[in-house]
């Protein structure tokens, strides 16, 4: 195993055993990251985007604000156990597709173009 896909499976194993937990910030529940989240739509509110790419998604409670502004998200995170959360929690018409990805791997021009990111 070379060394840079040992530091990934590294990585992986390391945000999927704090996701297996639960939601390891509180993201879900925080306050801030409500208001966080509310400060960056806004910024971005008045214009649909056509396709989104969200990097380090977690349990996806950004990308559900994003599937609200977009025709279609895509959002990535490194660990399993958050892809599955953010599927469980996200069920709904909204075209969003969550994938098991290393951004450091992930090749934007293949799923692209993207009109946000």
């Amino acid at each position: 195993m070379i060394e840079r896909e040992r530091i990934s499976q590294h990585a992986r194993e390391f945000f999927d055993a704090l996701w297996c937990k639960g939601d390891p910030w509180d993201i879900e529940g925080a306050k801030l990251a409500r208001r966080e989240h509310d400060r960056m739509i806004a910024l971005l509110d008045g214009r649909r985007y056509g396709r989104v790419l969200e990097i380090g998604c977690g349990a996806g409670v950004f990308t559900r604000r994003l599937a609200t502004i977009a025709d279609a998200v895509v959002a990535l995170d490194i660990a399993p156990a958050a892809i599955e959360r953010a599927r469980a929690l996200n069920a709904g018409p909204a075209a969003v597709e969550f994938l098991v990805a290393n951004v450091m791997d992930y090749d934007p021009r293949i799923g692209g173009p993207w009109d946000l990111w």
